[in-house]
């Protein structure tokens, strides 16, 4: 396991420091705290409001260069460049960050997965949006790319390759999951859970720079979910 990243301020996952924390912490992070809007949620598939439009999101991925770096206490790609892009409801936003959580941060019908994938992107003039991929253990998987998760390390691939089916995800308004907490972030949570051998996962597990980093799950306040 790699050495816990510092964060300034501090902030962990501990029950000294973490997210019953996080807001009295410093001011920023209570401003952000304060948006009434917080992720990760439960997602009740019962519930979620079926859209009556088709599906609007779509992934222009190419093979590029990402750097490996540990920060906020993950593991974190970060792309030499940022061309590679996403459009959702016709607007683009381009991919800046990949980084993980394990065990999940949101949770569906109340089942936990082992890993989260955060596909994180930005439009020009700031809008952010993230693509939510999760990941349970399994052989009959698609081969997935082999990916060095050690700090420093460059990998070339195309962040597709970690996707399966695209085309239906569960879609809500929400905030960033790590300090400081703001909002609103556009969330899209793909529905095909992807399946990766242990091995796989346990490469990530034994490279994260702490234990367990997902923030538990926050209110809805009402708010709706929709689902493609």
């Amino acid at each position: 396991m790699s050495t816990p990243i510092e964060t300034i301020p501090f902030w962990d996952y501990t029950a000294t420091t973490g997210p019953e924390h996080w807001a009295s912490i410093c001011p920023e992070f209570a401003t952000a705290a304060a948006y009434q809007y917080q992720s990760p949620i439960a997602v009740d598939t019962a519930t979620c409001l079926a859209s009556e439009a088709p599906s609007s999101l779509l992934l222009d991925y190419q093979t590029q260069t990402f750097m490996v770096d540990t920060f906020t206490q993950s593991i974190h790609l970060v792309p030499t460049e940022f061309s590679n892009t996403l459009t959702f409801q016709n607007k683009i936003y381009s991919l800046q960050d990949i980084h993980v959580h394990m065990p999940n941060e949101h949770v569906i019908d109340g089942i936990m997965q082992p890993l989260e994938i955060h596909f994180v992107h930005r439009t020009s003039d700031q809008e952010v949006l993230v693509l939510g991929l999760f990941v349970k253990v399994g052989e009959n998987g698609p081969a997935l790319p082999t990916l060095n998760w050690t700090q420093g390390a460059t990998v070339v691939f195309n962040p597709a390759d970690l996707l399966g089916a695209t085309n239906h995800y569960f879609n809500y308004s929400g905030s960033l999951t790590t300090p400081p907490t703001v909002g609103p972030v556009n969330w899209v949570l793909l529905k095909d859970i992807q399946i990766a051998p242990a091995a796989w996962l346990d490469a990530i597990r034994e490279s994260l720079p702490c234990g367990a980093n997902n923030r538990p799950t926050q209110p809805l306040n009402g708010r709706h979910v929709h689902v493609y």
